[in-house]
């Protein structure tokens, strides 16, 4: 519900990518987020790569 509210504050829609391993283990790992994870540690470019990469995704035919 959260992520609704989310899109319909913002109009901004929401995606998940992820896997059977992860959703199995969602607890007992540290691949996803740890407080180590901060904006400093952010390659901007892999970043702007993504959000092209979604972009094309998301408007292909």
């Amino acid at each position: 519900m959260q992520k609704c509210g989310h899109y319909l504050k913002t109009l901004c829609v929401d995606i998940a990518v992820t896997s059977a391993w992860m959703l199995e283990h969602m607890h007992d790992q540290t691949i996803t987020h740890t407080p180590a994870d901060t904006s400093e540690n952010v390659d901007c470019s892999k970043l702007v790569e993504l959000a092209g990469a979604l972009k094309n995704l998301v408007t292909a035919p």
